[in-house]
Parts: C-alpha cells; structure tokens; sequence
C-alpha cells in the first residue's frame, strides 16, 4: 500500500475555508519565494489573499496595480509571516493543493513567479 500524504493545512478550519468565497476567489496558485499559496479573482483583481500559515492575508489592490506588481511589493512582508508562523510548503503540498483547487472549483496556477 502506497503511503498518502496528508498535509497538516487539509485539517485547518482556516485555511480550508477559501473554498467557500467563490464571491472573491476563482483561482489559486502558490508564489515560488516565500512559497506562499494565493488565491484571486478574475484577471484584475481587487485584492488577492495570501496563506501566512495561520490566516489568509488580504491584500487590497488600487484598480492601477497590477497584481504581479502588488506581490512583488509585499514579498518581504510574506516571507516575515510565514517564517513567523513556520510556514513551510512543499511539491506534495502542491500537489494536494491542485486537487483541491478543482474539487472547490477554482483554476489551478501552479506556481507564480512574480517577474523582476
């Protein structure tokens, strides 16, 4: 019998809940450094919500932002809160974060590079 890997964040109330705001979330994909899941709607986005480990972040967007712009503004901000809370996120966590991204119905986007 092949082992499952069961990331801890399945078994959190907190973070599990992004599967419920379809009103605000439609696609959710994990940054590649602080490697932080995120999640958004539409391609113009008001705000998008980052995982720190033990809550979703909500960052606000101005309609002039762009949102690659927006995340690359506050990485270091990501990266002091998920080191704060421990957050450590792994392929596997990847992987299982894919499939939980079509059972709520949201579009996968694998990992996000936000460009220099």
């Amino acid at each position: 019998m092949t082992p499952v890997y069961v990331p801890c964040w399945v078994r959190n109330p907190n973070f599990v809940a992004i599967g419920g705001w379809g009103r605000s979330v439609d696609r959710i994909g994990v940054l590649s450094k602080p490697a932080v899941p995120v999640a958004w709607k539409g391609r113009r986005p008001d705000v998008i919500y980052a995982w720190t480990g033990r809550s979703w972040y909500q960052i606000d967007l101005d309609e002039w932002e762009s949102p690659v712009d927006v995340l690359r503004g506050k990485l270091y901000e990501l990266t002091c809160m998920s080191n704060r809370n421990n957050l450590v996120w792994t392929d596997q966590d990847m992987n299982v974060l894919a499939q939980h991204a079509a059972l709520w119905g949201y579009r996968w986007m694998g990992q996000i590079v936000p460009a220099r």
